[in-house]
């Protein structure tokens, strides 16, 4: 059998930002990366393929490089929106913190990034908390 792919080769949205604000050692305090994909018409049906595989395949591909997983795939929401939280730390720098957050909206997956050297916790609430619009046309 033939599988469509996943989603398509086009990737919607792709960009690091690093925050202006402090720096430790030459390094940002914190980095933000948000990658989203057009999905396939047939893996937009949530009965047939769950948030959740696709939240498993997307971040076992960033699950790497020292970052350590403390916690399984959580259901979450954010911004409203059905998600899955990964929580890791880094075995490096025993300070710094990782979160991912997968999520989809109007035939997009999503894919959240964050690594955090200096108060995890604030970053990680400020994330939650935020809330996702739809751009204006």
């Amino acid at each position: 059998m033939h599988w469509p792919p996943l989603w398509t080769a086009d990737v919607k949205e792709a960009f690091q930002s690093v925050v202006d604000g402090p720096v430790v050692d030459g390094n940002p305090v914190y980095t933000i990366w948000v990658l989203a994909y057009k999905l396939s018409p047939e893996f937009q049906d949530r009965q047939r393929h769950p948030l959740f595989e696709l939240a498993q395949i997307m971040t076992s591909s960033v699950t790497v490089n020292h970052w350590i997983v403390d916690e399984n795939l959580t259901p979450m929401r954010l911004s409203r929106q059905h998600a899955f939280r990964l929580l890791m730390h880094n075995q490096v720098n025993m300070q710094a913190r990782g979160f991912i957050y997968v999520s989809d909206t109007n035939g997009l997956v999503f894919m959240l990034v964050a690594t955090v050297t200096v108060q995890p916790n604030s970053v990680q609430s400020a994330v939650e908390n935020m809330k996702i619009t739809q751009a204006e046309k």
